[in-house]
């Protein structure tokens, strides 16, 4: 299926096929493909300028299509949330919110023949206005995206200091340093972009627009680049969603943004889970900047680094409060 990627709980994956479906159905789970917001603003878009739509539709229909053929659901609350969501109000607009998921929740029950013609009519249906709890939102914000914004922009903090490669394991070690000093949290998609970039891997600068001569869209990448990883991280989470929608389910991330597909899902080895923490053991491909043995020290003091807190912070609350303080100092440095 052109221009989508798939990921899964061990890293890059396929659609299943028929056998495969049987497998997962056999052992009680149901697919759950779980929509990016770049995937669900691009069905939005087919709905709102319908043959206008520049939108590639036939990733779109094949995507449908699929999914009706096999009877599998799709879920984009999350998606949802990101792009609903008011940064100034701290609130969702719920105009927008209640608009996206009825053309989602649409284009996927709508017959794919229908859809591709055109053949419906929107406007006749009636949708119930989904409920909408801010307080929660607000929750998520404090104690999940703004910890992943904080480790963004203290990457582009180091970044702006030069990025010459022979600094690398310098600059990984700082990075390395503050997760576990100041910001008191361990992040792993975030640590693996940062060997990225720290590394001379220059195609992942862009998810954090490194070199902007204007703050703004450094702010703005550094946001949107938070919410793709807040994304990511629970899309692959079994249990979690297990217990969102209420049956067992395998689910598999959709997104298109190559980036994030590359960052986020180097083969899966081998996993073990302790409560709601996850270790992974891969097969990355880090730059050659960093020696062997430099890497080998690395792996093994972050892995130590985890271990620890994970047995020391079992009933640990997020300071919100204390983040957003390092969010605004760290805002503050940037040029």
């Amino acid at each position: 299926m052109d221009h989508f990627y798939f990921i899964s709980d061990f890293g890059k994956a396929t659609l299943p096929s028929k056998l495969e479906l049987a497998e997962f159905s056999k052992n009680g789970e149901n697919i759950l493909l779980v929509l990016d917001s770049c995937v669900c603003i691009d069905i939005v878009n087919i709905f709102s300028e319908k043959e206008n739509s520049k939108v590639d539709k036939t990733r779109i229909y094949n995507l449908i299509e699929y999914a009706q053929k096999h009877n599998i659901n799709q879920f984009s609350l999350y998606s949802l949330v990101e792009s609903c969501y008011d940064r100034k109000t701290k609130n969702i607009l719920p105009g927008k919110f209640f608009d996206f998921k009825n053309k989602i929740d649409f284009a996927f029950q709508v017959p794919i023949a229908k859809l591709k013609k055109n053949n419906y009519n929107f406007e006749s249906l009636n949708f119930k206005a989904p409920e909408i709890k801010n307080q929660l939102l607000n929750l998520l914000m404090d104690e999940r995206v703004n910890i992943f914004y904080a480790g963004l922009l203290k990457i582009c903090e180091i970044a702006q200091r030069g990025l010459k490669t022979d600094c690398a394991e310098k600059n990984i070690l700082e990075f390395i340093e503050w997760m576990e000093n100041e910001l008191d949290v361990i992040l792993g998609y975030e640590y693996m972009l940062a060997l990225q970039i720290f590394g001379g891997n220059t195609k992942f600068r862009s998810m954090l627009k490194i070199g902007s001569s204007a703050k703004e869209k450094i702010l703005k990448a550094a946001w949107a680049t938070a919410w793709d990883l807040f994304h990511a991280k629970v899309s692959c989470h079994r249990d979690q969603l297990t217990q969102i929608v209420n049956q067992k389910v395998y689910p598999i991330f959709v997104t298109k943004d190559s980036n994030l597909f590359e960052l986020i899902s180097p083969q899966v080895d081998s996993y073990f889970r302790y409560e709601h923490t996850r270790l992974s053991l891969i097969d990355g491909n880090i730059p050659q900047c960093y020696s062997k043995s430099f890497m080998d020290i690395l792996n093994k003091k972050f892995i130590e680094l985890n271990l620890k807190r994970i047995h020391k912070n079992t009933n640990r609350t997020i300071e919100s409060e204390r983040i957003k303080l390092i969010i605004k100092r760290l805002e503050d440095s940037l040029n």
